[in-house]
């Protein structure tokens, strides 16, 4: 546990491009890889694992997930998406083309949040302050460590994207986006996105940022 000393920086963010986006899918999960964006969604009897065009436009695969799981975070390795639900401790490997079902995993996190992948070992969130580092062939728990900013834990870590050495994670219930030094756990970055958020999203704490993934060729993160 290491408290940082200095305040996080401050980034500033311009928007580059809009797109539509499905406001009934309940963000748990977002990943750009190879030409494609993967989303999955959240909700008991409405989660969904969706693959769409880089402009959200057109729907490739979509697949139903059992209404006995809520969705959560998804991860892509190696030609296969790694895809965790909430309370259940149980996570799914699906074929990344045809989203058949290859394995379960299971974790002992009590909840699962989100998923990143940092080309040797997933990174998981729970709603905690904790990141923790999985391997990726049992989900075997290998390290964790505490995510703090100068005044203090930082919780409610939620969706994560792995971009140059740092994570990227949403607060739930805030428009703010962290970045996390892996190996200390010091949020080193802080962007304030309130300005993306519709002025009518205020009437609903559910209503709140989601959802990061990041296309290293152009440097551009997308946003939901």
């Amino acid at each position: 546990r290491i408290v940082p000393s200095e305040k996080p920086k401050q980034r500033k963010f311009a928007i580059v491009n809009e797109y539509w986006h499905n406001s009934s899918f309940f963000t748990q999960g977002l990943v750009y890889h190879e030409g494609f964006l993967y989303e999955g969604t959240g909700q008991y009897g409405e989660s969904v694992i969706v693959k769409y065009d880089i402009d959200f436009e057109t729907i490739r695969r979509q697949m139903d997930i059992s209404s006995e799981y809520f969705g959560e975070g998804i991860a892509i390795r190696n030609d296969q998406m790694y895809h965790l639900t909430w309370r259940s401790q149980i996570g799914f490997v699906y074929d990344l083309n045809t989203f058949t079902e290859m394995r379960k995993i299971h974790y002992s996190a009590r909840e699962g949040w989100g998923l990143t992948y940092d080309g040797n070992q997933f990174i998981m969130s729970d709603g905690s302050n904790k990141l923790y580092f999985l391997d990726h062939e049992y989900f075997t728990e290998m390290n964790n460590i505490q995510v703090y900013n100068n005044q203090g834990p930082v919780h409610q870590l939620n969706e994560l994207e792995y971009v140059n050495g740092k994570v990227y994670a949403n607060i739930l219930y805030s428009p703010i986006i962290v970045a996390i030094d892996p190996q200390s756990g010091a949020v080193t970055e802080e962007i304030d996105c309130s300005a993306l958020l519709p002025t009518n999203y205020s009437d609903n704490r559910e209503n709140v940022l989601n959802g990061i993934a990041y296309n290293s060729a152009t440097d551009h993160f997308f946003i939901t």
